[in-house]
């Protein structure tokens, strides 16, 4: 990850993370989990989305948050 940032877009909480494909010949994939202010879940766990970066390049991936109670994210990454 070369890249995360947050910011507000009308409301909801919107997250960019940059990836970068090191030479890592295998694929990954990603998701969003969102909480609120408190700690608590605001959404039930989102599918794992699969990506393919290909070797030296770099992805841009972008979450939305699915309501407006979600102030807070957590972003996870994992090869299969």
């Amino acid at each position: 990850i070369l890249d995360m940032k947050s910011f507000d877009r009308n409301g909801l909480l919107v997250v960019q993370a940059v990836i970068k494909n090191n030479g890592n010949s295998k694929p990954v994939q990603y998701r969003f989990q969102w909480f609120g202010d408190k700690g608590e879940r605001v959404w039930a766990d989102e599918a794992w989305k699969p990506l393919v970066i290909p070797e030296g390049r770099t992805a841009t991936i972008e979450g939305v948050a699915p309501n407006l109670e979600a102030s807070e994210y957590k972003f996870e990454l994992d090869s299969y």
